[in-house]
């Protein structure tokens, strides 16, 4: 009978090898354990199946998880396996006493960053408004993403796991609170170069030829009446 199942965290949440195989799960489980991370996630390592195949397991399993990326997930997989490891080998992993507390211990959904996202659209052409203009838009939309993701998670709170989202939701709105001062610290930044660049063109046009060939033309004026009156 053991063997219809994956391992005994995904036995005692009825996960069986089938519904895996297939990638559809009946029902979600409430909390989801790093224990049934592991176990799926060698499990589906053992079908030869991805990334993608694991992220839509995880995602039937905790909807909360549709706000990350597959990316993202995996990279946390991996660290949770890699932790689970160093822990068999008696070596020490912070914040966990025993490989028994990592895998009793409930899986919280990576934290969403988009600072880097920020960043490199901040990364302006000088030259050119219109680059300057679409890029405070594109910071514009990240920060409202951003909200929105916040919104949805505190929306979505389950009774049985209410502890564990609101430290998610708290962790998603301090990030959002860092990253809208970001957003502000950067418009003021491109709205400063804007100014700038309107300074230098403004320069520009003072010494442009046809005001130097115009301020010429005053000059010879102001002399040749100045000699025809001379007298």
């Amino acid at each position: 009978m053991a063997d219809k199942y994956p391992g005994p965290f995904c036995e005692l949440h009825n996960i069986t090898k089938s519904d895996l195989q297939q990638g559809h799960i009946t029902k979600p489980a409430q909390p989801l354990l790093n224990g049934i991370v592991i176990e799926i996630s060698h499990y589906l390592v053992t079908l030869g199946h991805n990334s993608n195949d694991l992220y839509n397991i995880l995602v039937q399993l905790d909807p909360l998880l549709q706000s990350v990326s597959v990316k993202s997930l995996k990279v946390k997989v991996t660290r949770i396996c890699e932790q689970k490891k160093k822990l068999s080998h008696k070596k020490k992993v912070i914040g966990v006493k025993n490989v028994s507390d990592l895998l009793n211990a409930t899986f919280s959904p990576p934290t969403v960053k988009v600072v880097g996202e920020i960043q490199s659209l901040a990364s302006v052409n000088d030259n050119s408004d219109l680059n300057l203009n679409k890029t405070i838009e594109k910071i514009e939309k990240i920060s409202v993403s951003d909200k929105l993701s916040c919104k949805t998670v505190s929306t979505q709170t389950g009774a049985s796991d209410n502890n564990n989202l609101s430290k998610a939701t708290n962790l998603l709105q301090y990030e959002n609170s860092k990253l809208q001062k970001q957003s502000i610290s950067i418009s003021k930044k491109i709205q400063e170069q804007k100014d700038q660049l309107n300074e230098i063109e403004r320069r520009i046009g003072h010494f442009s030829v046809r005001n130097i060939n115009k301020r010429d033309e005053t000059q010879k004026k102001i002399f040749m009446h100045c000699v025809m009156h001379k007298d």
